[in-house]
């Protein structure tokens, strides 16, 4: 499935204005799937995926990771992806490798039945995901506003 985002430029935007949100593929990053989202650790990786397409949360802040804001290394904060932004990454993108904590690598399969078993409207979610996502979209949960993207 090949992705083309239509993004409409702003006036006075320069001319980077058009580049699709999306992270290098080249550069695949590492993250470990704890049973209910994606963590990934390391400060480079954490750069890589958030300055590109604003995916996941910091887990010791509001939105944005301090590795990212405060240009700090020295804070153990990880970036936590939600499911449907580490499906997509994955296995649709091809720039995240899911991990299992034992460090062996999550097929397509066992990652589905898991989120069925945390989500089981977990197909449709990330339909809607995968959706809005090929809109130029960047997409968050809304968990907080007592919703969410769908």
């Amino acid at each position: 499935m090949l992705f083309t985002p239509v993004i409409k430029r702003k006036k006075g935007a320069g001319r980077n204005a058009l580049v699709p949100p999306f992270p290098d593929k080249h550069a695949i990053v590492k993250g470990v799937f704890t049973g209910l989202s994606v963590e990934v650790y390391d400060t480079e990786s954490i750069k890589a995926i958030y300055e590109n397409g604003f995916y996941g949360k910091g887990s010791k802040s509001r939105g944005a990771p301090q590795v990212v804001t405060r240009n700090v290394t020295d804070v153990a904060e990880c970036l936590t992806l939600e499911l449907e932004e580490a499906a997509f990454l994955a296995y649709i993108f091809g720039a995240l490798s899911i991990q299992n904590i034992e460090n062996n690598e999550v097929k397509w399969a066992e990652f589905l039945n898991a989120a069925q078993t945390i989500n089981s409207q977990f197909i449709e979610s990330f339909a809607c995901y995968m959706y809005l996502k090929s809109k130029g979209w960047i997409i968050k949960s809304g968990i907080k506003f007592g919703g969410n993207f769908c």
